[in-house]
């Protein structure tokens, strides 16, 4: 991308060289904007797109690692096992996972759909070629839209989940009053089944 072009988003959700991605930036997790993801990446954008965009990809993968932490290391240990994926057996290999690896175990714990795996594994063919850009190869606004609409939509913007535990269902089960679900724990349920 030529410098001094920005990545744009209209309300109508056409991609320009005019406007700004406050759209996109504005639906990552408040857990990240603290970090001054946002600041880096805007400041970036002006001047260095490629960097902007790596950095946002860079902050999504970390952000799966951190999920894929939560979700728990026996869950993480038996997916790598059955799918021929590096061994896990403690946290610190989660940090060591190649990336490729992490979208594929992200994927194969479930927190990631079939469509956005593969979507998140262009965004990673992408960013190698922004890391490795030349005379021959320079990033083109599409490439950079296509990392932050993947990077923000998929993972930045989802909260990490939360696995029900048996000792949750045994408080609910021997308490006195009736307990409900928190509600980031009934996606996927039927609107019933939420109440």
């Amino acid at each position: 991308m030529s410098k001094g072009k920005s990545l744009t988003l209209t309300a109508e959700g056409d991609i320009t060289e005019t406007s700004k991605v406050d759209v996109l930036l504005n639906h990552i997790r408040p857990e990240w904007r603290a970090k001054n993801l946002i600041q880096r990446v805007e400041k970036l954008l002006n001047v260095d797109p490629s960097s902007a965009c790596q950095r946002l990809f860079n902050a999504a993968i970390h952000d799966l690692r951190q999920k894929i932490v939560i979700a728990g290391l026996d869950i993480a240990k038996e997916a790598s096992k059955q799918h021929k994926l590096p061994p896990i057996t403690k946290a610190e290999d989660i940090e060591d996972y190649p990336v490729m690896r992490i979208i594929d175990l992200a994927y194969r714990i479930g927190l990631l759909s079939r469509p956005e795996w593969r979507r998140i594994l262009r965004a990673y063919d992408i960013r190698k070629d922004l890391e490795h850009e030349d005379d021959e190869y320079e990033a083109g606004l599409e490439d950079c839209v296509y990392i932050f609409k993947t990077c923000i939509e998929f993972v930045l913007s989802k909260d990490p989940i939360e696995l029900l535990k048996l000792t949750d269902i045994k408080n609910i089960v021997e308490s006195d009053s009736p307990k409900y679900p928190h509600r980031r724990c009934c996606r996927g349920l039927p609107p019933r089944a939420r109440a």
